[in-house]
């Protein structure tokens, strides 16, 4: 009994732990492409 709670905690767990891995990567790439687009406009460069 105690097994199988354990086993869903850890399952909530894990699926919590990837959608907020999602959630970062996510807010990552947008940070990234914010600042790729401010340079390049800034600079005039397309590196």
């Amino acid at each position: 009994m105690s097994g199988e709670l354990q086993a869903a905690q850890a399952a909530r767990l894990r699926a919590e732990e990837q959608r907020w891995l999602a959630q970062s990567a996510d807010r990552l790439r947008e940070a990234v492409a914010r600042s790729r687009a401010r340079r390049e406009t800034s600079t005039g460069t397309n590196r």
